[in-house]
């Protein structure tokens, strides 16, 4: 391969074809004593060899001279020489590019430790891959509870045993699929959203399986369905304790109030509260459910201690929302005494918030006492249009009351005190209000026991 030396002659196209097409290029010299650079426009079809004496004229002029027995080279930022013996249109010279001419072969281009561009890359907090999981994982939950509940709705003309097998196969595929992510990829993002739809499913099932007929008969069957399909895939796969934990202990709560309501008939008012009562009781034993249903005591290893927070976490979370919905439940009727039970059964989870440590606990508890307080507002405002204005300001003063909670004042010793016995008092609130809910004292006075 030729290339021009310092001192040779020879200038021209030394019978090559010049081309009619152009190339407009910014050629750098760099050497060691001259750095420059210059626009220059050069013919596409001529050899590189036959250009380079005009180009180190061009560059260097007389300093060309000094530099004598190296060779002249041009190639690319951060590329390899080119090949002098073909034209810039063979080596893939384009308009506006930027060539180097050095006597030396330049070296690979490398990250450097201070490129601004490497820097911030470095800083930037890698999130975006994380966020994209979790929002795909919940649109997998959406869509699979979309599905049940199309399922499990009164179809026009469709048999129940299409529907039955229908959801029967998803359910299963969703199971196995979430038993195989889980032995394959052991990744917990892949096998929750799968076994909650399979959940989901189950539930649909045993909702649609029951002949028409009282709406407690069909929440009873779904139930037990979905707390069956939750252990089964909690032992299956090992994953989403807390997840699964909480549809477990939601649907068993649930279970048991259906029962009770398909055995003797109980009002939706009495059901709701109920179910109240029975998710504040499972809040108030959940510590010692958690440890008896993972093993843990004082003979077993340190290990056990995140296993046992799991399933507390998922028990308070699944109670947490039972007592919601048994409440909303209660609200609705819109009586003096069910908007009083919601009011009480608000209080009761916002200050049982402050005694878990775990803040996801401290969540589940403290949303579902706002979510409680919520239904109790609405309640009202329905009920006596007339005081809204009332509501207003006991909804704003509520909000302001969580703001300043949320930053964490110093109290002392007596307003801790004062709390636990409003706290007390509350609880002790809970089953008379419960009894008058249920119509109980009317019940007794109308037997004319005195």
């Amino acid at each position: 391969m030729p290339r021009f030396r310092s001192g040779e002659q020879g200038y021209g196209c030394r019978g090559g074809q010049m081309s009619d097409s152009i190339c407009r290029l910014t050629v750098a010299g760099c050497t060691d004593d001259a750095h420059c650079a210059v626009d220059l426009v050069l013919p596409a079809g001529i050899h590189v060899n036959q250009l380079l004496p005009q180009i180190v004229d061009i560059l260097h002029g007389d300093t060309a001279q000094s530099v004598q027995g190296r060779d002249w080279r041009l190639s690319r930022l951060g590329g390899i020489a080119m090949d002098d013996s073909m034209t810039l249109s063979d080596n893939g010279v384009r308009d506006g590019e930027v060539l180097l001419l050095t006597t030396i072969e330049p070296p690979p281009a490398e990250w450097a430790d201070c490129d601004p561009c490497h820097v911030l890359l470095a800083e930037a907090t890698p999130t975006g891959a994380a966020v994209e999981r979790t929002l795909s994982t919940i649109c997998c939950v959406l869509l699979g509870g979309c599905g049940a509940v199309a399922l499990a709705l009164p179809g026009a003309g469709v048999a129940n045993a299409g529907r039955i097998a229908t959801g029967a196969c998803i359910a299963l595929a969703a199971a196995v699929g979430a038993a195989v992510v889980r032995r394959r990829r052991g990744d917990p993002l892949l096998c929750v959203p799968l076994s909650l739809t399979a959940v989901l499913y189950a539930g649909a099932v045993g909702y649609v399986a029951v002949p028409p007929g009282p709406v407690s008969s069909s929440l009873l069957l779904a139930a037990s369905a979905v707390f069956a399909a939750a252990i089964l895939l909690l032992r299956a796969t090992g994953c989403g304790r807390t997840c699964l934990m909480a549809v477990g202990t939601l649907s068993a709560l649930v279970s048991a109030v259906a029962a009770a309501g398909a055995l003797w008939g109980l009002e939706l008012t009495v059901g709701g509260a109920v179910l109240a009562l029975l998710s504040l009781a499972v809040i108030g034993l959940a510590p010692r459910i958690a440890m008896v249903l993972s093993g843990t005591g004082p003979s077993t290893p340190g290990n056990d201690a995140a296993l046992c927070h799991r399933t507390l976490t998922g028990l308070v979370m699944g109670a947490s929302i039972a007592s919601f919905l048994g409440t909303a439940t209660v609200a609705a009727g819109s009586a003096l005494s069910d908007i009083t039970f919601a009011a009480v059964l608000a209080l009761v989870l916002l200050l049982r918030a402050r005694t878990h440590v775990d803040s996801q606990r401290r969540v589940s508890l403290a949303s579902a006492g706002v979510l409680t307080a919520v239904t109790g507002l609405i309640a009202v405002a329905l009920a006596a249009p007339a005081q809204a204005h009332v509501v207003s300001v006991l909804a704003a003063t509520a909000g302001a009351a969580v703001v300043s909670c949320s930053m964490r004042p110093t109290v002392t010793p007596m307003v801790v005190r004062t709390v636990e016995v409003v706290e007390y008092l509350a609880l002790a609130a809970v089953v008379p209000l419960a009894c008058w809910v249920g119509g109980i004292y009317g019940l007794a006075r109308g037997m004319s026991l005195i």
